[in-house]
């Protein structure tokens, strides 16, 4: 399942005179940059140092495939790059970023609920 902007992106054509794909006004260049070199790269390419960019970039993840939803979703390069995404912001949760990082996913709540029960978890340790 795709959305039908990556659909366009990674499958519509190119008509003469205009881009197959308009930019999505949600996210950064830098977070489409990183994705589309996720996608090259089947998922395996370095992951951005920058915390903003790595939020984006799972939400964007999500917005392609949607949040893996079991065993299956493994060999999607898309799941791979969300799970690793997911994996680095969980790892990355401190005292000095936790409060900030919560605000920042509590809307994405649904596509990285796993995210969100940890960012809460290291916020109730460290600021309650």
């Amino acid at each position: 399942h795709v959305s039908p902007y990556y659909e366009n992106l990674l499958y519509g054509g190119m008509a003469e005179g205009r881009s197959a794909v308009e930019p999505d006004p949600d996210f950064s260049p830098a977070a489409h940059i990183a994705l589309l070199g996720q996608m090259h790269a089947l998922g395996h390419a370095a992951l951005p140092a920058s915390l903003d960019v790595l939020l984006e970039l799972v939400y964007l993840a999500a917005k392609v495939h949607g949040a893996p939803s079991g065993e299956g979703d493994g060999a999607d390069a898309a799941v791979r790059v969300f799970k690793r995404c997911e994996r680095a912001l969980r790892d990355s949760l401190c005292a000095g970023n936790c409060l900030a990082m919560l605000l920042r996913l509590k809307p994405y709540a649904v596509e990285v609920p796993g995210l969100v029960d940890a960012a809460h978890a290291v916020v109730v340790v460290h600021v309650a």
